[in-house]
């Protein structure tokens, strides 16, 4: 460089002699060994230089895939973690509803229940009070009706009764063809007469009577 700081040429010899170059062409150049030996260095060193750039760029590019493979493979296992944790959240909380739902289920059902044997147990109630006022109902017009005739019908039929008894005997008791007695005045009856049979039948009748402490008289207002 000049002072001011201009490139500065190095004038050739041959200028001396008023010759300007315009062009050359340098042919059969042979340079020495060292300088081919330091060419072929520099080729070499040009292309590990270039076979490094390219592994370089290999390397960088092998790295940013095999980040972006891992990121994948996390993304992917990221991905599937999420789906199977709102899966089994989902599966949880369907559970949990329809647990819920078959305990609220068994709840109104038991309500239903209590409601329904509530009802038929008022019912049983009300049916067991009708059946007892029907009792007591039956009871009572059948105690009117024994104290309005002094129960004459069951007298009547207990009386009718008894005089079946001892019609059928006496109906089907063995007759002498002789009857042998004698008797104290117009009104005895000979032994083993039909009067006789009569007053043993009167007899009895009373004492059975007696037994069933069963009156046989009747109140004078139902006379």
């Amino acid at each position: 460089m000049d002072d001011t700081g201009q490139p500065q040429r190095k004038e050739q010899s041959f200028r001396k002699f008023g010759v300007s170059v315009t062009s050359a062409r340098v042919t059969d150049v042979d340079p020495n060994e060292e300088f081919k030996k330091r060419m072929r260095l520099r080729q070499q060193a040009a292309a590990d230089r270039s076979i490094a750039r390219e592994q370089r760029i290999q390397e960088e590019e092998q790295r940013l895939l095999a980040i972006a493979k891992g990121e994948r493979e996390v993304a992917q296992r990221q991905a599937q973690a999420k789906v199977k944790q709102i899966e089994q959240t989902t599966n949880a909380e369907t559970e949990k509803q329809l647990t819920i739902t078959a305990a609220q289920k068994l709840k109104e059902q038991a309500q239903i229940d209590r409601e329904r044997a509530t009802i038929l147990l008022e019912k049983a109630e009300i049916d067991a009070q009708a059946v007892k006022v029907a009792a007591d109902a039956e009871a009572y017009a059948k105690a009117a009706v024994l104290e309005a005739d002094n129960a004459l019908a069951q007298k009547l039929d207990a009386e009718i009764n008894i005089q079946k008894v001892w019609a059928d005997a006496y109906a089907k008791r063995n007759v002498p063809m002789y009857v042998f007695g004698s008797g104290t005045g117009n009104t005895a009856a000979p032994t083993g007469s039909d009067s006789e049979a009569q007053l043993l039948q009167q007899l009895l009748t009373m004492e059975y009577a007696k037994r069933l402490d069963y009156d046989r008289t009747l109140n004078s207002n139902t006379q």
